[in-house]
């Protein structure tokens, strides 16, 4: 086949594909960077890009399940999503709980506590969503850890009805897109009020289409993959779709605002997760090609396999230095970043790595 373009072979596993691992990376920096002084408004965008890449990696997963199988294990799958992600906000959870019980001032103690529970459940975002933002305290930011836990009890539901009525992989795409689009809907037609940003950002319907971007471009790869003429349509068509969607993605990471809400933002949101989508597909299918390759260095690598820990411990060490009176900028950001690196190493090492070998014994990776 031509370079750069894929070679996947039947089998129930997914490749390995570095330069996933590297998007990853991109995408926790960016994170991670509009929670300090840098130029960096659009932290959001990092979680598109997450959303769009587990979409499709999941659903990836559960196509080539169903293809070898003609079912989809709904607990097995929901067993390997907790043990790859449960343990180490399980880690962080009872960290914090300590921090806000024996400190004598704890930044943000009392909404900490009460954010344990919430984050733990998985139903953070609606938290933030209904009562507004803040009320998880040094846990805000697992909301989107929420949504796509939520995410992952519905879809596989979803993809193996819609299999079993019409046994077609583009029926599977259609409900996706048409997901996506009903997403749009109810964020058009929600309220303008003081919250409404809370209930855009946070809710799952209205963040779905963020996800279902990357479900419907992995369906489009499935549907292609075995088709010499179809994977060079959709190798090209990412290639010429990947420089204009990765310079919006880019424009919205440095000035989309933090607490915008009006139509127009509420529409771009579809734009941005159609853009995440361009991205992941096309790294994906081209893996040979000069962004696949750039994305495939190992030190990006390295820190993208370790984007878990990354997410997680980065926010409560940002807020609570933050509130003791440290700028967040210059060599205190780089200080502070490789601070939280040690830490996510830590976690990836001790917490999440004996986890994800025994969520590996379980089924496909």
């Amino acid at each position: 086949m031509a370079a750069g373009e894929a070679t996947d072979r039947p089998g129930r596993q997914l490749p390995y594909v570095p330069a996933l691992d590297g998007l990853r990376a991109v995408a926790v920096l960016v994170v991670m960077a509009s929670h300090t002084t840098l130029p960096v408004r659009g932290g959001s965008v990092g979680v598109d890009v997450f959303f769009a890449l587990s979409g499709f990696l999941i659903t990836s997963l559960l196509l080539r399940e169903h293809q070898h199988t003609g079912r989809i294990a709904l607990r097995a799958f929901l067993l390997r999503r907790l043990l790859r992600l449960y343990p180490a906000l399980l880690a962080l959870a009872a960290a914090l709980t300590l921090y806000a019980l024996l400190t004598p001032h704890p930044v943000r103690g009392p909404e900490t506590l009460a954010g344990v529970f919430p984050a733990l459940l998985y139903v953070g975002n609606w938290v933030r969503a209904l009562d507004g933002l803040g009320h998880l305290g040094l846990l805000e930011h697992t909301w989107s850890l929420a949504v796509e836990e939520q995410f992952y009890l519905l879809w596989p539901l979803v993809l193996w009805a819609t299999l079993a009525l019409t046994r077609r992989l583009a029926a599977v795409a259609v409900v996706a897109v048409t997901g996506s689009v009903a997403s749009l809907v109810v964020r058009l037609f929600l309220t303008h009020d003081a919250n409404s940003y809370g209930r855009i950002a946070n809710g799952l319907d209205t963040q779905a289409d963020n996800l279902l971007a990357g479900c419907a471009a992995a369906v489009l790869v499935a549907c292609t993959a075995r088709s010499a003429l179809g994977a060079t349509v959709v190798r090209r068509a990412s290639a010429w779709l990947v420089g204009p969607s990765a310079l919006l993605l880019t424009i919205a990471a440095l000035y989309w605002p933090h607490h915008g809400d009006t139509d127009l933002l509420r529409a771009a949101m579809t734009g941005l997760a159609v853009a995440a989508g361009v991205l992941v597909t096309h790294v994906y299918v081209a893996r040979e090609g000069r962004l696949a390759r750039l994305l495939s260095w190992a030190p990006i690598t390295y820190t993208g396999r370790r984007s878990h820990g990354l997410y997680l411990m980065h926010y409560p060490a940002f807020v609570v230095l933050f509130n003791l009176g440290l700028q967040l900028g210059g060599w205190r950001t780089l200080a502070l970043g490789f601070g939280t690196s040690l830490l996510a190493e830590l976690s990836y090492r001790y917490v999440e790595r004996p986890f994800l070998r025994l969520k590996d014994r379980i089924g496909p990776a």
